[in-house]
C-alpha cells in the first residue's frame, strides 16, 4: 500500500433562523449553500489518511429512519459485529461486475464489485454519512448503523449498532480515525438530537458519550457541525456552540454571552475557524469569521462580513480560503485571510466558481470540492461558464487572486477536484453523456490532463442508481459510495446500490 501523502487534515470529509443569543432581535440566519447536480453531489472534502494509503474522498449528509439495522442478529449498542465470512455475500453482486467487465474496452478499469444495501430504512429514505477510511476498509454510516467495508472486495468487515437515530457525523476524521457522531437521545427515533459520541474506525467501537449541553434558550438546534482541532471536538449548531476532551468528552467551553457573537459552523484541521451570527446595535445582524483557541474557546481574531453577507465554506483552512454569499444561496465572494485574520486577497470570478460547498441548509464548513498547493488554489467552474455543456477546473494564486492557468478537462462533463498526491492535482470527470468516467492528474503548472482510469462505459446503468454519489481514490481503486438510501419496501431497499469500486 502507497503511504500517505499528506497529514490527517489535507486541504481540502443545517437549519431555520433563530436568534441564537435567547432573546431580543435575531441575528441573520445560517446560510444557505449552494446545490448540486446529479452525478457529483456529493458535498466534498479533501481527506488523505495514513496507516495503508492516501485517500480523496467527498462527503456526509445527515438523516433520518425508522427501524434497526438488518442483516444478522445486531450486536448491543457501542459494540462492533463483525462482517460475514465465507461465500460471496448476497449483498455483493458478481453478476453486475461480469456483465459490464465484459465490454469493456482495452483501456477501461474493471468493475471490482457492486454492493447493495444491508440497511433496514424508512421508507422516505436516509442520508448515508462518510465514507470515511481506515487502513483498507471504508466506512459508512446511516440510521442507527456504522458499518466498514474492505475496500479491496466490498465485503463487510464489521458492523456497529447505535441506539438511536443519527442525527449528524464529522466529516472529518481525527488523527488516529476517530469520528465524531450526534444521536437521539432517546431509543430510536425517540427524544432530542443531543447525544455526543466518538467512534474509533480501527476497531469499530464507540468510545465515550455525553449529552450536549443546552447553552441558551434558543439550542433546540436538530444538525450538528462537528469538527476536531487539536484534542477538541467542537460542535456547532444553529444559535449555539460547544467544545468538548477529545480523550474523555469533559466539556471544555461553551457559548459565548448574549452580547457577543455566536459560532454556528466550524471548520477543523491545524487551527479552528468558526462561522459565527451577530447581533448589531440597534437590531438586525451580520456574520463574522473567527479563530478560536480550541482549549479556551477564546476568539484569537475576528473578519466582520459585510452586512446581508453569509459564511458558505471554507474552501482551505491552512492557508485559509472562505466563500460568502447571499441570503439566495450565491457565492458573492471568494477570499484568502492572513494567519492574523486581515483580508489577504479577493479571488477573481468567484461568482463563476462551483466549488460544491453542499445543498442549501447544509452547515458544514469543510464541505467544498477544492484543493490547495501551497499558495495555489484549484477549483471547478459552474457549468457552461466556459461556453460549452461541461466546466473545467482553474488554479488561482492566493497571493494575487487571479486565475494562473486552466485545466484541459473533458468537454462534455463536469470535473472536480479530489485532492493532491503530492504536488499533482487529483480529479475526477463525470460524463454528461455515454462517455466514460474518469480519474486524472495534473502537474505543477501544467494544463493538460494525464488520464489515471476511466471507468467501462457499461457501468452507467449501475452507476444512475446512486444517488448522488461520493467519489474516493485510493491505491489505484476509485469508489463511488450513495449520499442516499430507500425505497418503497424491505425488497426495494435490498436492491438498492450503495459502493461501486473501479480498478485494475
Amino acid at each position: 500500500m502507497s503511504q500517505p501523502i499528506h497529514g490527517a487534515y489535507g486541504p481540502p470529509g443545517p437549519y431555520g433562523s433563530l436568534n441564537p443569543h435567547g432573546g431580543g432581535a435575531q441575528p441573520p440566519p445560517p446560510p444557505r449553500r449552494r446545490g448540486g447536480r446529479a452525478l457529483l453531489a456529493a458535498v466534498a472534502a479533501l481527506v488523505v489518511l495514513g496507516g495503508g494509503g492516501a485517500w480523496w474522498y467527498a462527503g456526509t449528509g445527515d438523516g433520518d429512519g425508522k427501524s434497526p439495522a438488518s442483516g444478522g442478529s445486531a450486536p448491543p449498542p457501542g459494540q462492533a459485529h463483525p462482517g460475514p465470512s465465507g461465500s460471496t455475500p448476497p449483498h455483493l453482486d458478481p453478476a453486475v461486475a461480469d456483465r459490464v467487465n465484459a465490454a469493456r474496452a482495452a483501456d477501461e478499469a474493471k468493475l471490482l464489485y457492486l454492493r447493495r444495501n444491508t440497511v433496514d430504512v424508512a421508507a422516505s429514505g436516509v442520508a448515508v454519512h462518510g465514507p470515511w477510511q481506515a487502513g483498507d476498509t471504508v466506512v459508512t454510516a446511516m440510521h442507527r448503523t456504522v458499518t466498514a467495508h474492505s475496500a479491496a472486495d466490498g465485503r463487510e468487515k464489521w458492523r456497529l449498532a447505535l441506539d438511536g437515530d443519527l442525527c449528524s457525523a464529522s466529516t472529518r476524521t481525527t488523527a488516529d480515525r476517530r469520528i465524531a457522531v450526534v444521536t437521539k437521545d432517546g431509543p430510536g427515533a425517540k427524544g432530542d438530537c443531543r447525544r455526543l459520541r466518538v467512534i474509533d474506525l480501527n476497531t469499530g467501537r464507540a468510545g465515550w458519550e455525553t449529552r450536549i449541553a443546552k447553552e441558551n434558550g434558543s439550542d433546540v438546534s436538530e444538525t450538528y457541525s462537528l469538527a476536531f482541532t487539536g484534542g477538541t471536538v467542537a460542535v456547532g449548531r444553529l444559535g449555539a456552540s460547544s467544545a468538548y476532551r477529545l480523550t474523555d468528552g469533559k466539556r471544555l467551553f461553551g457559548s459565548p454571552p448574549v452580547t457577543g457573537c455566536v459560532p454556528y459552523a466550524f471548520a477543523g484541521g491545524p487551527k479552528l475557524i468558526a462561522a459565527a451570527s451577530c447581533l448589531r446595535p440597534g437590531g438586525g445582524g451580520r456574520e463574522e469569521v473567527q479563530e478560536l483557541d480550541p482549549v479556551t474557546g477564546a476568539v484569537r481574531w475576528r473578519h466582520p462580513l459585510a452586512p446581508g453577507s453569509r459564511v458558505q465554506g471554507v474552501y482551505s483552512v491552512a492557508p485559509l480560503v472562505v466563500a460568502v454569499g447571499d441570503d439566495t444561496g450565491a457565492t458573492t465572494g471568494v477570499f484568502a485571510l492572513t494567519d492574523g485574520g486581515a483580508r489577504r486577497s479577493a479571488l477573481a470570478g468567484a461568482a463563476g466558481f462551483d466549488a460544491h460547498c453542499g445543498d442549501p441548509g447544509d452547515s458544514e464548513l469543510l464541505s467544498c470540492r477544492t484543493a490547495v498547493d501551497d499558495d495555489t488554489l484549484y477549483v471547478a467552474t459552474a457549468p457552461g461558464a466556459d461556453g460549452g455543456e461541461g466546466n473545467t477546473i482553474v488554479a488561482v494564486d492566493l497571493a494575487t487572486g487571479k486565475t494562473v492557468r486552466r485545466v484541459a478537462t473533458p468537454a462534455k462533463a463536469l470535473a472536480r477536484p479530489l485532492g493532491m498526491s503530492g504536488r499533482d492535482l487529483l480529479f475526477d470527470a463525470a460524463p454528461l453523456d455515454d462517455g466514460p468516467h474518469l480519474v486524472g492528474s495534473v502537474a505543477p503548472g501544467a494544463t493538460a490532463p494525464r488520464v489515471l482510469m476511466r471507468a467501462p462505459v457499461g457501468r452507467a446503468q449501475e452507476e444512475g442508481r446512486l444517488s448522488g454519489p461520493r467519489p474516493l481514490y485510493a491505491d489505484g481503486r476509485y469508489l463511488l459510495v450513495s449520499g442516499r438510501v430507500g425505497g418503497s419496501g424491505d425488497d426495494e431497499e435490498r436492491e438498492t446500490a450503495t459502493m461501486m469500486a473501479f480498478g485494475a
